[in-house]
């Protein structure tokens, strides 16, 4: 069998486990494995969207400090070494992560496609010559820093807005080629698309329990109106439906509220 076959049988197992997952994690733990398998790299992770940060949701082959130091892209106090932290000279307009998550670059730079993806078979040389003022210390940290010369970065995105991204690394030169890119870049997108759908699974799942919690028989006071929880607490109505369920109540009077209750009021606005 072909490599080629072979990729492209890889590529069908990840877009058929994407469709059917039901958990996330799980799923994307999955999907890196069969990254791996794909590019033939060390290393593979997801980095998704979280209190605006990206960090990294699923990894496989990173060492734990790698993580750990790498962990953050824009939140300068998040770790000693975060990408903007003020002990490196990296600042966040210079970390490729943060420029393909960005979406500041162009196609017709080296090492970029036309999707945003950025790859290099030679990150130590590509660092040394685009980031002209780093000095050895900052060149210490990173992918770099952990001797990995081959560096794709995909963006995963979701209706046009970056969500995160797909990063894979080799100590090794020449890992990639173009039609391996390609690849990731289609993985990618299906990655953007689950996120979507889990996220979409989710609010529905969350309003399906919330109308569950209003289903069954409620204790109602015959009198007042006042509706009494599992706990023998008794509430109005609209604080029960409210702390139950997304309504909200707003106030005002019926027809028959306001004759009976502001007969003079009524009359007046008859003669008016």
């Amino acid at each position: 069998m072909s490599r080629k076959i072979q990729r492209q049988k890889i590529v069908k197992k990840i877009c058929a486990e994407l469709n059917k997952f039901s958990d996330l994690k799980p799923t994307l733990d999955a999907v890196l494995t069969y990254i791996q398998k794909l590019t033939c790299c060390e290393a593979a992770g997801i980095r998704l969207s979280k209190n605006g940060d990206y960090p990294y949701y699923a990894h496989r082959g990173y060492s734990e400090g790698f993580i750990r130091l790498e962990n953050n892209l824009y939140n300068e106090y998040a770790g000693e070494y975060a990408v903007s932290g003020h002990e490196r000279n990296l600042s966040p307009k210079d970390c490729l992560c943060v420029a393909v998550l960005d979406g500041r670059i162009s196609a017709s730079e080296q090492n970029f496609t036309s999707d945003g993806s950025f790859w290099s078979n030679n990150i130590t040389a590509y660092s040394e010559q685009v980031y002209d003022t780093l000095d050895d210390e900052s060149l210490s940290f990173g992918c770099v820093g952990y001797g990995y010369n081959s560096l794709a970065v995909i963006p995963i995105k979701s209706d046009g807005k970056s969500i995160g991204l797909l990063q894979v690394n080799d100590r090794q030169e020449n890992m990639f080629i173009e039609e391996i890119v390609v690849y990731l870049e289609m993985i990618g997108e299906q990655i953007g698309f689950a996120v979507k759908n889990k996220k979409a699974f989710e609010n529905l799942q969350k309003a399906l329990d919330e109308i569950n919690l209003l289903r069954g028989m409620l204790p109602i006071c015959a009198h007042c109106k006042r509706i009494r929880d599992d706990k023998g607490y008794w509430h109005r109505v609209e604080e029960y439906i409210e702390d139950h369920s997304n309504v909200e109540f707003t106030h005002g009077l019926c027809p028959d509220c306001l004759e009976k209750y502001y007969p003079a009021f009524v009359t007046e606005m008859k003669t008016v």
